[in-house]
């Protein structure tokens, strides 16, 4: 920690496409999400929540209901909201985030979305494009 008391993890991304991609682990299982500071929340698709489902790490229980989305192209979209959890980011599981909602779209091959539904819970994201890697400060 530093002397405010906040410290400092380090989290590598790769650059894909034009977006930055980390690696984190939903309940456990390993996957790749984009990072995402325009997502209000955290986006899976079907083929992900079917996955976990499957996997046994999330159950009926974890169904919270429908939540009604607005698309960067403005469009509306439902999806059904699952909470997780235990998200965790980065290789070394330096950061570990407790239940967790996320947004399960209906397109099978939709991006997942790291959103500011995690992100604020952060003091601040600070993303190092010479070292590739994000910087969150708690």
């Amino acid at each position: 920690a530093d002397a405010s008391g906040f410290y400092e993890v380090e989290v590598p991304f790769e650059q894909r496409d034009g977006v930055k991609v980390v690696s984190v682990k939903l309940n456990g299982i390993p996957m790749d999400m984009i990072l995402d500071t325009g997502c209000s929340t955290n986006l899976i698709s079907l083929a992900e929540a079917n996955y976990l489902y499957n996997k046994g790490v999330i159950t009926d229980e974890d169904i919270l209901g429908n939540a009604i989305s607005q698309i960067a192209d403005g469009s509306l979209s439902v999806g059904l909201v699952i909470n997780l959890s235990m998200v965790e980011i980065g290789n070394e599981e330096d950061l570990t985030f407790r239940n967790v909602q996320v947004i399960v779209d209906n397109n099978m091959n939709a991006p997942l979305l790291l959103g500011n539904e995690i992100l604020d819970r952060v003091s601040s994201v600070t993303v190092d494009n010479d070292r590739n890697v994000v910087i969150f400060k708690q």
